[in-house]
């Protein structure tokens, strides 16, 4: 019994969210630059296991890019939400 709790204790601290934040290009470089900016050192303050992606319109294409993870919760979301908006914020079960 004790070697089974063993075996699933890793996968317990493993299961994670995934944070996807959604943005848009701007014509704006350097605008756009200092927001991501922003984001990254938002992310930067909440340490942890949750994966992030983020996602870019780039008005032809979508690219995603796995960034840093980071340990979501609400905290986290109240500031994203600041830098990103509230509709730019999801989170999906890994």
């Amino acid at each position: 019994l004790n070697r089974a709790a063993e075996t699933l204790a890793p996968a317990t601290v493993m299961a994670s969210q995934r944070l996807v934040i959604s943005v848009t290009q701007t014509s704006d470089k350097e605008g756009d630059i200092a927001h991501l900016r922003k984001l990254f050192d938002t992310l930067k303050d909440f340490s942890g296991q949750d994966e992030v992606t983020l996602r870019v319109d780039t008005g032809e294409k979508i690219d995603t890019i796995k960034m840093p993870t980071a340990g979501y919760c609400s905290e986290l979301h109240q500031r994203l939400a600041e830098v990103v908006g509230e509709e730019a914020i999801s989170v999906e079960g890994t």
